[in-house]
């Protein structure tokens, strides 16, 4: 659990980023020196924009590979301008854009025996879950069970986002359970 103090900061971040570069500025420079210790940690995040409660931009990392700062730096600059889903943001939706950020947790595997075991040991509402199987994978954040709250449905979209059949099933899936700390505006 982060700080109120460092969940403001975060959030101010990733907002300034995505002001500057919408208006052409230069990014802020971090002196990760002077951060506490909790931001410097290696993380994954995901940021999540919304514009009116509807979904605006959402880009992240399943596994850590840079300090948190600069992941939320990155990903609040992704989700704002890189979503292949969306249009970049523009500065006229600034003030109507609200930011999440999500700090996850290391993925853990899951072993289970049948897609009915996967299903039984999904918890609604706090596992994250990314499934891969060949070249195909999707990850769905535990804020998607405030949409989808039945476990088999949440997985045969999973496995549509992943670009799979929906009643898809084979040996040879994998599945990644992992939790998240959530905050935003």
């Amino acid at each position: 659990m982060y700080s109120s103090e460092d969940q403001l900061f975060l959030l101010s971040l990733a907002r300034e980023v995505i002001y500057k570069k919408c208006t052409n500025e230069v990014l802020p420079e971090i002196n990760i020196g002077k951060l506490n210790k909790e931001l410097r940690e290696k993380k994954a995040t995901f940021v999540t924009l919304k514009n009116n409660e509807r979904l605006r931009g959402c880009i992240g990392n399943l596994f850590p590979h840079q300090e948190l700062v600069f992941d939320v730096m990155h990903n609040a600059l992704s989700a704002a301008f890189h979503d292949e889903r969306f249009s970049p943001v523009r500065f006229d939706e600034l003030g109507g854009l609200t930011i999440e950020i999500s700090v996850l947790s290391l993925p853990i595997e899951v072993s289970f025996r049948s897609e009915q075991d996967l299903v039984q040991s999904l918890v609604v509402g706090e596992d994250g879950v990314l499934l891969k199987d060949k070249n195909f994978q999707a990850t769905f954040l535990p804020s998607v069970w405030s949409q989808i709250h039945d476990k088999e449905m949440f997985l045969r979209e999973l496995k549509e986002k992943a670009g799979l059949s929906p009643q898809y099933w084979s040996e040879t899936i994998r599945i990644w359970k992992y939790h998240v700390d959530k905050f935003s505006e």
